[in-house]
């Protein structure tokens, strides 16, 4: 036989012996099932089960397979879930205003998801506009949303459970650990890092105006804008802008924009813990202390607010109802606007619903719209179609209309917001409580009697409009030093009067409140109570003491001092000791009538309501 027929035939049973051995190849094993936590991150992230209302118009007229519906699930999630994302690099373009933005709002609205890195941001249900407008301008082309109920029932208003809209998707290679690595709190770091926050910030020209949008945008996510209502006129209400506040438990956070507001040239910043003021130096001592920063309204910081927010402006980025009030206050002269500006929430919550009392799911809806104000209220009407231009006044807003206009929608939405209105109503459905224990919740009226006589301005309280009186018409019982003749309208002014003028007057008083007895050279003390208290129990003799005795009958326990007399009451009868109640105090006022239990609540009804009679 010929070498060249041996090496075909050699070749020819390499090739047959490789099939054989393809063919006796054991068959890959089946993929693990997914765990239940798994299961349930991919159905936060899944495209199909956050954009319900596509598929459930769509009914197969035969019964899918699991392999169909998996293709379809993989179809969906290359599709929608690129749509869904934040472009590449996006947190890293130090010269794009709307990354310091973003990076603002997600440092306060947004978390980590759990188990697998990415982005994730929860809000109130009614913030459905305003996040999508934000997410598209930052380059995602279509955001997903899903509208989860939380298993809490509102304590408000009991119409409902309470809700959030949810925007997120997994990234392994770029998620929001960069948050952190640029010295944010998070889910994960409690505290910031002082040290990264200050490179944040790019050294060059637009360094002040990168701080400002992202500040702007922590407004949008946290931020609250204070006011008061005034009367200027009998016919309507006003509200004044006093300033701007943020909270947060982390006070290197807040230390950091402390400074560099000051740096801007911002003239009255307050940090305040809850409960008093906190120095700009003072650490956090705990996790559960919270802090507050107070923009307080003065011409330096009304141009540094109005310089941010004209930059947004001008860079396109979307304002949303909070900061569209801003800057109308900013512009307004006298940071003054209508009273129909804000929320409805000086009408009672019955008479809101009034229209819709029968419908459990109309109600759930109001709960969620009534304390918007005028603006919120206008970026979610105007973006759905439901009117045209803007609403000039709250009152004019027709909840059964927009209830009816929703159900409308059901056929055919037209665009994006009606989708997502639909979305967020049908997500409503779910929510309603037992309707019979809506509450009937309304804020509290401003009193017609507090009004003040020289300039016709009413307030919320006769002590408001005391106070008022005080500071501007020189009118009331002023502050008087202890030192000299000065006299001052607050208590704040003749503090700082003591420290700035009085200092050695105030620290030999403090000397003089010093035990001089033998044995206690040296003690002092801040009151001249606890003195008194201190030379009673240590240097008072026995037989000359005055003793209090327990309250109750059948005990015959005494005391040196009222407080341990107190202490005992709880610990051996189960609280302090109450007198048997009298008759009640009844109001003898022409047209008021009230009735009082004790007469020191009757004493505060007449300070407060009837200002100059007396019992």
């Amino acid at each position: 036989m010929s070498s060249a027929a041996t090496t075909s035939r050699n070749t020819r049973m390499i090739k047959s012996n490789k099939k054989e051995k393809k063919v006796l190849r054991p068959k890959p094993k089946p993929k693990p099932k997914p765990s239940k936590l798994q299961q349930a991150e991919e159905k936060y992230v899944d495209t199909e089960s956050m954009s319900s209302s596509d598929t459930e118009s769509e009914t197969p007229s035969t019964p899918a397979t699991p392999s169909d519906t998996r293709q379809r699930r993989q179809r969906l999630t290359q599709s929608e879930r690129l749509a869904n994302q934040l472009p590449s690099g996006f947190l890293r373009n130090e010269t794009n205003p709307m990354r310091y933005f973003f990076v603002g709002f997600y440092a306060r609205s947004g978390v980590h998801v759990s188990r697998h890195p990415g982005f994730r941001i929860g809000l109130k249900t009614s913030a459905f506009v305003s996040l999508h407008k934000l997410l598209h301008r930052c380059g995602v082309p279509s955001p997903v949303f899903k509208f989860a109920t939380i298993d809490s029932t509102s304590t408000r208003y009991k119409a409902g459970q309470l809700a959030q809209v949810l925007w997120g998707y997994r990234n392994e290679e770029e998620n929001s650990t960069i948050i952190v690595d640029f010295g944010f709190p998070s889910v994960k770091t409690h505290r910031s890092d002082v040290e990264l926050l200050e490179t944040f910030l790019p050294h060059h020209k637009r360094r002040n105006a990168f701080f400002l949008a992202f500040l702007l945008g922590y407004t949008m996510a946290n931020g609250h804008i204070n006011y008061r209502f005034e009367t200027s006129t009998p016919d309507g209400m006003s509200i004044v802008y006093k300033g701007l506040q943020f909270s947060s438990p982390d006070l290197g956070f807040l230390n950091w924009i402390y400074k560099e507001l000051n740096s801007l040239g911002c003239d009255k910043l307050q940090l305040r813990k809850r409960g008093g003021i906190t120095p700009a130096s003072q650490k956090a001592e705990t996790e559960h202390v919270q802090y507050y920063l107070i923009i307080y309204n003065t011409p330096a910081n009304r141009d540094v607010l109005a310089y941010g927010l004209v930059y947004l402006e001008r860079k396109r980025i979307p304002l949303d109802g909070k900061l569209q009030m801003l800057k109308d206050f900013l512009q307004a002269p006298e940071s003054t606007l209508p009273g129909t500006a804000a929320s409805q929430r000086k009408e009672s919550f019955h008479a809101y619903i009034s229209q819709v009392r029968d419908d459990p799911v109309a109600c759930v809806v109001a709960q969620d719209l009534y304390e918007l104000d005028l603006y919120n209220l206008n970026v979610i009407l105007t973006a759905v179609g439901f009117c045209k231009n803007p609403l000039k006044s709250i009152h004019d807003f027709d909840l059964g209309a927009f209830i009816t206009f929703i159900k409308g929608l059901d056929g055919e939405p037209r665009n994006t917001f009606q989708k997502l209105l639909l979305q967020y109503y049908r997500s409503c459905g779910t929510r309603p409580a037992d309707h019979a224990n809506i509450r009937d919740y309304a804020h509290k009226e401003v009193s017609q009697e507090s009004r003040c006589p020289q300039c016709d301005k009413s307030f919320a309280s006769v002590y408001n409009m005391r106070r008022h009186m005080l500071s501007f018409h020189d009118q009331g019982e002023p502050l008087s030093c202890r030192f000299c003749d000065k006299k001052f309208h607050k208590l704040y002014q003749r503090k700082k009067h003591y420290d700035t003028d009085h200092r050695a007057e105030r620290e030999a008083e403090q000397s003089a409140l010093s035990c001089r007895e033998e044995g206690c050279e040296g003690v002092t003390f801040t009151k001249k109570a606890d003195l008194n208290s201190h030379k009673l129990i240590c240097h008072t003799a026995v037989d000359t003491r005055t003793f209090v005795e327990c309250p109750f009958e059948d005990c015959t326990s005494t005391f040196r001092t009222r407080t341990e007399s107190n202490k005992h009451q709880h610990e051996k009868h189960g609280g302090l000791y109450k007198p048997p109640l009298g008759p009640p105090v009844i109001c003898q006022i022409e047209g008021c009538g009230r009735s009082y239990k004790y007469k020191r609540s009757y004493k505060a009804h007449l300070k407060n309501k009837h200002p100059g009679i007396s019992i």
